[in-house]
């Protein structure tokens, strides 16, 4: 039996690679459930800074396609972590150890509503890295 009925992580997901596999097998190695936010293109762009290789029904599509992964959902300006959060009622929210300790946005959300976090170690490459590479 796992641990929580149900988890949510959020990301850009962009350029999927190993990393972010890894980091949702285990995941959902923790959980029933595992729901999967997706920055939209307005959201990885406006409030993360990042500037994005694939558009977001892409990154949907090879999200959804992962057999741990139970539900996609994009997450926008209009519909951010907090929103997510208290709509889906997760029991637990995995994050990247690139995260902990530094006040992310759904921490304060996570720690009101009684939600455990999880922090799983990120990987050893990253999406911009790719990016950079293709760039080139």
């Amino acid at each position: 039996m796992k641990k929580y009925k149900k988890g949510i992580a959020f990301g850009t997901w962009d350029c999927l690679h190993f990393g972010h596999i890894k980091f949702l097998k285990t995941a959902k190695l923790q959980c029933e459930k595992l729901i999967v936010a997706i920055d939209t293109v307005e959201y990885a762009e406006n409030v993360k800074g990042k500037d994005l290789y694939h558009d977001f029904c892409l990154r949907d599509t090879y999200i959804s396609e992962l057999n741990c992964v139970d539900i996609t959902i994009p997450q926008s300006e209009r519909f951010n972590k907090e929103k997510s959060i208290k709509s889906f009622r997760p029991d637990v929210i995995f994050v990247g150890t690139d995260h902990e300790n530094n006040g992310w946005d759904g921490e304060k959300v996570a720690k009101k509503l009684g939600i455990d976090i999880v922090y799983i170690p990120e990987a050893e490459i990253h999406s911009e890295d790719i990016r950079k590479i293709i760039r080139k």
